[in-house]
């Protein structure tokens, strides 16, 4: 893709005037996987400021640089974020424009489904892909333990991965014959923004416990994380949410979404479970939607 449309489609913005067009040949935020005809995305760090490692990816081949503020003594062009846009949105726009996962979504040709909480992502995930390959779909799955894209599974790096892998993945994906997608989708993620600018068909919420306080510092920090999850859904996405967490109505009243509630004690769940028989041989409950009733037997 050229610089020229690639720029446009993610920033809305030209290229700058002392720029000439390029065909990019890749988009990065790490220095050490920079080459020729790069775009190098500088983020700042906890520990580093990516603006320190510009002059080393114009060494090796960076065209572009875009950053969060304006570096002296460059002799290739950069484009300056804005103060009120976060430079880690634009850089997963940069990747999902790339990597065509925009027009994928735009034509649904893919459709992307998220699982956030404390516990339960993987299981949860694992479920929803086998109940949708049963439905005659096509799923691929991301999440903690790895990424299975159809035709090959890749070790997991992170349960969410950064926004560049991401939006790799989900076009190996699409390219491997996936329709649909299910992600493990964590707070750390949510807040650092490597799923910006993805439109999510479905989030889950399974609930909220006291982990990861040690990066979010409080509860309410924490469940804020889990909101830009569901404040990001479109109106025609759904929303499931565990009602019997006490954070679950908070999750509900969040959005505009289609809103089905989910619970095991609380009566006013749209979607219920009865739990009949819980042992190691296996699990007996009926599941409640609406006036229809289904008994399920599983062996886990």
């Amino acid at each position: 893709m050229l610089a020229r449309e690639l720029i446009k489609r993610s920033l809305d913005v030209s290229l700058p005037v002392d720029a000439q067009d390029f065909e990019v040949q890749g988009v990065t935020n790490d220095s050490r996987k920079v080459a020729k005809d790069y775009i190098f995305v500088a983020l700042p760090g906890t520990k580093r400021d990516g603006v320190e490692f510009v002059s080393d990816a114009i060494l090796k081949g960076a065209r572009l640089v875009i950053t969060h503020k304006r570096i002296t003594g460059v002799d290739v062009p950069q484009i300056v974020v804005g103060e009120k846009e976060d430079i880690r949105d634009v850089l997963a726009r940069l990747a999902q424009v790339y990597y065509g996962v925009d027009v994928l979504l735009r034509e649904n040709k893919i459709s992307i489904n998220a699982v956030t909480g404390t516990n339960g992502k993987t299981t949860s995930c694992i479920l929803i892909q086998h109940i949708l390959n049963g439905l005659g779909y096509k799923c691929a799955r991301f999440g903690t333990i790895e990424y299975d894209v159809i035709k090959e599974r890749i070790e997991a790096s992170h349960t969410t991965p950064d926004a560049i892998t991401l939006a790799e993945l989900i076009r190996r994906s699409y390219e491997n014959g996936a329709d649909t997608i299910v992600m493990e989708t964590s707070s750390h993620a949510l807040v650092q923004g490597r799923c910006a600018g993805l439109e999510f068909s479905s989030a889950t919420f399974t609930n909220l416990t006291g982990d990861h306080l040690d990066y979010h510092g409080t509860m309410e920090d924490y469940l804020e994380a889990k909101l830009l999850l569901f404040r990001s859904l479109k109106e025609d996405a759904f929303g499931i949410v565990n009602v019997d967490d006490v954070a679950g109505n908070k999750v509900l009243d969040s959005g505009k979404f289609h809103k089905i509630s989910y619970a095991v004690r609380a009566s006013s769940a749209r979607l219920r479970a009865d739990i009949k028989k819980m042992s190691a041989e296996g699990s007996i409950f009926d599941v409640y939607f609406g006036d229809s009733r289904i008994t399920v037997r599983s062996p886990y």
